[in-house]
């Protein structure tokens, strides 16, 4: 798998999480993907006795879990790969189509569980696990992949595709929420946006391990080497 075709999917799935993070802030001040953002924006509240924006930001954070627990559902083995990711980016394409039309929080708690699903469908990309719809970790990783090139210790595949898709889906988070600004000031449902995006995920070239095991489900993998061209 080419890197540059790991960093496309994973780019195109961080550009929509950061477009619907954007429009969920802008929104209603909750992140549709942001987690720990959230986690923390809950303390802040309790602290505060703002009992309404702590059941807010609870429920979001309810919410991301769920649908990140029901897209696992989805992938488990019984159903085979593909066709698991598919149910799982099918439903999430509708909760997104289905918030546009909410009110407000609503929307965007039902935007954050579509989100929660989004990351647990895609989340190997070059055999590495990588987060699309919250970034911090995906730094950690970056950090810890250049800290090999500074040092001279060997570099695997696996740091060389952290060190191409990190950087290129970080710049994608933030196209995304700058484009959240964009759709929230010229369009009339602005979440029907990231709901056309999401299927087209499905479409990006999926790495030659994750093909493998969607047309042979139960079957041994063997490793792959990635083309760094």
């Amino acid at each position: 798998m080419l890197l540059r075709s790991v960093a496309l999917r994973a780019s195109w799935l961080a550009l929509i999480a950061g477009l619907s993070d954007g429009l969920g802030w802008l929104q209603t001040g909750l992140f549709a993907a942001q987690m720990t953002g959230n986690t923390a924006l809950l303390g802040v509240a309790l602290a505060e006795r703002h009992w309404h924006s702590a059941g807010e930001k609870a429920t979001a954070i309810l919410c991301f879990f769920l649908g990140t627990l029901v897209s696992r559902l989805l992938l488990r083995p019984k159903l085979g790969p593909r066709r698991g990711k598919v149910l799982a980016v099918l439903a999430a394409t509708t909760a997104v189509v289905v918030a546009a039309f909410l009110p407000k929080p609503v929307n965007v708690l039902v935007l954050g569980a579509a989100l929660g699903a989004q990351n647990a469908a895609f989340s190997t990309f070059g055999g590495q696990n990588i987060n699309t719809s919250f970034i911090s970790g995906d730094l950690q990783k970056l950090a810890q992949a250049i800290t090999k090139r500074l040092t001279g210790q060997r570099v695997v595949d696996g740091d060389r595709v952290v060190l191409v898709a990190v950087p290129s889906l970080w710049l994608a988070y933030v196209a995304g929420a700058a484009l959240g600004v964009i759709c929230q000031r010229s369009l009339t449902l602005p979440l029907l946006v990231p709901a056309v995006m999401l299927p087209l995920a499905l479409l990006l070239p999926e790495d030659e391990d994750q093909a493998q095991r969607s047309s042979v489900p139960d079957g041994p993998v063997s490793s792959r080497t990635v083309d760094g061209s």
